[in-house]
């Protein structure tokens, strides 16, 4: 059987897998392999990874339906959810801040913001902010 209609879980020790991941992981950062569907072939992993780098944006996580907004920071969608939050606030995403958050609730707590004409990433994360205090 060749290697590529193997599944992804069942190489993760091969060159041809680690080949693979290194030029995503180049452009990208690390993708975790227990991301990738159990049902999923080298030769479908190639060729996602392959349409990410031909793009220039990490197409991994819709592909693969991944939901936590920090695995979808180099694509496309996070590109421009940032800048509509950017366009209301000056500032991007403050991503350090928010982990745990899917893709599609950011999405909507920033259209949120957009609606509302203010940043509503305060008060959904409930943070604490002293006005009189330097940050």
């Amino acid at each position: 059987m060749d290697i590529f209609d193997m599944y992804v879980k069942d190489v993760l020790k091969s060159s041809e897998y680690r080949e693979i991941s290194d030029r995503y992981e180049d452009k990208f950062g690390y993708f975790h392999p227990g991301l990738i569907p159990q049902d999923e072939t080298l030769r479908g992993f190639s060729e996602k990874v392959a349409e990410s780098l031909n793009t220039g944006y990490n197409t991994l996580p819709e592909a693969y339906d991944v939901k936590l907004a920090e695995i979808w920071l180099y694509t496309r969608r996070f590109k421009d959810i940032n800048e509509k939050y950017r366009e209301l606030t000056n500032e991007g995403i403050p991503l350090m801040q928010i982990g745990g958050i899917s893709i599609d609730d950011l999405e909507k707590l920033v259209d949120d913001c957009v609606r509302q004409g203010r940043d509503l990433f305060p008060e959904y994360f409930e943070w604490d902010i002293d006005p009189d205090a330097d940050y």
